[in-house]
């Protein structure tokens, strides 16, 4: 199997050799370049897999790069570098599609971790998240808000800065947690989730920095805590908000001094971990009402994410359903295959105040008690229904995402839907018809395409290959 094409684009000779040494003794070969227009060339005229460029460079810049690569049929991966790092900038690569950010110097090892989970996600073989059984196995972020704040996590899962998450009960911090943990440089390393609100202030101690044989009454073994066992990974710290005073303190010392002294031991230990912390509550009034240390909100801080509220993201609400559906379905006797028009449109109504946790709980509910294979008003909780009958009518299933589905409705009422054939084939020819105009609108240009269907890259390149659409020749 042929290594993958890496190039690398930098103006500065002494950075490109040492970034060519780095790759080489991981067994990567690569092709170097300090003039960015003779690599453009390069790329263009030869299939590549992975562009590592600086973003500061004369007469083009490494975005600039980024932008044009995706203009081609089989656009590489892009990674930018900067010595100027900063969260704007990040973000601003990540929105631009860059795979990752990495600050100039760089670590060598955590720098190789990003090149092959680069080539990882270049070749297939790597998804955004890794599937598991909880809300995290595939986040949903159509909406703007939310794709904002998934893409400032994306930007900021590069670097090792502390993230403070904020937003109500059941918006999905654990979940975005888990995000930027997958898409780190510690993703082979463990993510460790203590829930500051959910234990008493004297066990508290023990669970986040351990304790030592007889350091109380009941310790009768060592027991390590849970910044030893984040170490080389993450660290979350849920309602961190909840952490009584005489914790913080210690916390504080801590994330300061990256050490930790067990209970009951006077001798430091060193950790190694990019803690992200999450709160529903006000910190900066916390602060103000002497209940949190400001020095400790400063000190986790560094990078801020909102999530937004259920009802504040109200188009992902179906794909969220579904999404849970699927999820929940595969575990039941009977199989569940979608929504009918009018419970879809219960879901849409109301305000979910209990967030993304209340949907994923009522479309179990509706998944456990349902009588068919359908969910119809009927089956959803009363609260979720309200007045809403079924309808005694054959229910249409809903079983698309929200761009599609906005689409179709369009499709149909201009009278551009098959008129036979199953549900199935009119919905794929829908489909293809809908991928063909925005491929063309855009020009081909994959990332605006996948951006205007709120799908991702890969996404894409899956549906074309099931519609067997081809770029055609220039």
């Amino acid at each position: 199997m042929p290594l993958p094409s890496i190039v690398l684009v930098d103006d500065d000779p002494s950075i490109l050799e040492l970034q060519k040494i780095t790759l080489e003794s991981a067994g990567l070969e690569t092709q170097g370049f300090t003039d960015p227009l003779e690599a453009w060339e390069h790329i263009r005229n030869r299939r590549t897999s992975l562009v590592i460029a600086d973003w500061e460079m004369p007469g083009m810049s490494g975005m600039d790069l980024l932008f044009r690569t995706k203009g081609l049929a089989r656009p590489p991966e892009v990674i930018l570098l900067t010595g100027y790092g900063s969260v704007d900038r990040a973000v601003e690569a990540m929105r631009g599609g860059a795979v990752s950010f990495i600050e100039k110097p760089f670590d060598p090892k955590k720098y190789i971790e990003s090149i092959k989970k680069a080539l990882a996600r270049a070749s297939g073989e790597l998804p955004a998240v890794k599937p598991d059984d909880n809300t995290a196995a595939r986040p949903v972020f159509g909406a703007p808000r939310a794709r904002e704040a998934y893409a400032k996590a994306l930007a900021a899962a590069s670097m090792d800065s502390s993230i403070l998450v904020l937003g109500e009960s059941g918006v999905g911090k654990e979940v975005l947690a888990d995000y930027i943990h997958q898409n780190s440089a510690r993703a082979k390393g463990p993510i460790v989730k203590v829930n500051c609100g959910a234990l008493p202030e004297h066990l508290m101690e023990s669970e986040l920095f351990g304790h030592e044989k007889g350091a109380f009454t009941g310790a009768d073994r060592r027991r390590v805590g849970r910044f030893e066992e984040a170490s080389g990974g993450t660290l979350f710290l849920d309602e961190i908000g909840d952490l009584l005073l005489p914790l913080q303190v210690k916390l504080l010392r801590a994330i300061q001094e990256r050490t930790i002294e067990r209970v009951g031991s006077s001798m430091s230990v060193p950790v190694d971990i990019r803690l992200v912390c999450a709160t529903h509550r006000d910190l900066k009034q916390a602060v103000k009402d002497g209940t949190f240390r400001e020095d400790l909100y400063y000190r986790i801080n560094v990078i801020p994410i909102h999530l937004p509220a259920l009802r504040e993201r109200a188009e992902d609400i179906p794909q969220l359903a579904q999404h849970f559906l699927r999820q929940l379905s595969s575990k039941a006797v009977r199989k569940v295959q979608g929504f009918s028009r009018e419970a879809l449109d219960c879901l849409l109504r109301f305000p979910w105040p209990g967030n993304i946790r209340q949907l994923r709980n009522a479309i179990e509910y509706a998944v456990v008690l349902s009588q068919g294979d359908v969910i119809t008003p009927a089956d959803l909780p009363e609260e979720v229904r309200g007045d809403t009958l079924a309808s005694a009518s054959a229910p249409v299933v809903v079983k698309i995402d929200p761009p599609a589905s906005q689409a179709l409705a369009s499709a149909a009422s201009a009278g551009e839907v098959p008129g036979e054939g199953s549900l199935d084939e009119r919905l794929k020819a829908v489909e293809s018809r809908i991928l063909l105009d925005v491929l063309a609108r855009e020009n081909w240009n994959i990332n605006a395409v996948a951006k205007s269907l709120g799908i991702s890259r890969s996404a894409l390149y899956e549906k074309m290959k099931t519609h067997n659409i081809k770029r055609p020749e220039a």
